[in-house]
C-alpha cells in the first residue's frame, strides 16, 4: 500500500515538473551575466512555488521543495515531511525515476528550460530526501534549447 501511494505521489511531482515547461517564463530585466540559472530561479520562485503546491501536499505534512543553480543546471530538491525513510522510499524513488517515460518528461523538461532560460545546454538534477534529511536518491538529465524547438 505505500509502495503505491509513493508512486501516485511521485508521479504528481512528475506532472508538476511538466507543468513548469507550459508556464515558465522570464521574469525579464534580470542580470544573468553571473548565473543564469539562479536569476530564471529568482525571477520565477512565486511561480515555482505555486506550481509545486500541490505536488507538496500530496507529499504529506511537511514536505518541502527548493530549486538551486548549479554551473549550467537546474536542481529540483524534494524533500518528504516526516515519516517514510530512505528504506521505505529507495525502491519506489528509483523504479519511478528508472521508468522510460518518465525519462523522457525529465529529458524534455530539461530542454524546455534551457531555452526558457536562454542556454545552449542545461542539467536537470532531481534529488529526493527523507523528512530526516537523509538522500533517498538524485538523477539528472540532460537538455538542449536546440532539442526543445525541434520537438
Amino acid at each position: 500500500m505505500l509502495k503505491k501511494v509513493l508512486f501516485i505521489a511521485l508521479s504528481a511531482a512528475l506532472l508538476v515538473g511538466a507543468g513548469l515547461t507550459l508556464t515558465a517564463c522570464d521574469g525579464g530585466g534580470t542580470d544573468v551575466s553571473s548565473n543564469p540559472v539562479q536569476a530564471f530561479i529568482d525571477n520565477n520562485r512565486e511561480m515555482l512555488d505555486d506550481v509545486s503546491a500541490d505536488h507538496l501536499e500530496s507529499l504529506g505534512p511537511g514536505a518541502t521543495v527548493d530549486f538551486q543553480a548549479g554551473d549550467g543546471e537546474f536542481i529540483y530538491i524534494y524533500t518528504w515531511g516526516p515519516g517514510p525513510t530512505v528504506e521505505d522510499l529507495k525502491d519506489v524513488t528509483t523504479s519511478f525515476l528508472d521508468m522510460p517515460d518518465n525519462v523522457t518528461t525529465y529529458e524534455t523538461l530539461a530542454n524546455n528550460l534551457a531555452g526558457l532560460i536562454g542556454l545552449d545546454t542545461l542539467k536537470l538534477t532531481v534529488s529526493y530526501y527523507d523528512g530526516q534529511g537523509n538522500l533517498i536518491m538524485t538523477r539528472s538529465f540532460d537538455g538542449h534549447a536546440s532539442a526543445a524547438t525541434a520537438e
